[in-house]
């Protein structure tokens, strides 16, 4: 079975679930706000490392980085549109 860990990263603190549930990700992934929740990653030996930072609002609109990492290979999502 793959076992997950979710780590959540606070200006000074760090906290690290096991196994969380959707919820629980879903949760975390709602309090991003680029101040006092800025990253979280959700990290898997088996299936990659999916990290999300950001949050910050932007004439209105939140702005997110998104990077998956697995064994030599990664992705990032970035809105290249939007200036700033």
């Amino acid at each position: 079975m793959n076992q997950w860990k979710l780590c959540i990263l606070k200006p000074g603190e760090k906290e690290v679930m096991s196994n969380p549930s959707w919820d629980q990700v879903h949760s975390i992934l709602d309090q991003l706000d680029g101040y006092n929740l800025d990253n979280t990653s959700l990290l898997s030996d088996q299936a990659g490392d999916l990290m999300v930072a950001g949050g910050d609002e932007y004439n209105g609109v939140r702005l997110y980085y998104l990077s998956y990492y697995d064994d030599g290979y990664s992705e990032e999502l970035v809105n290249s549109s939007r200036d700033g």
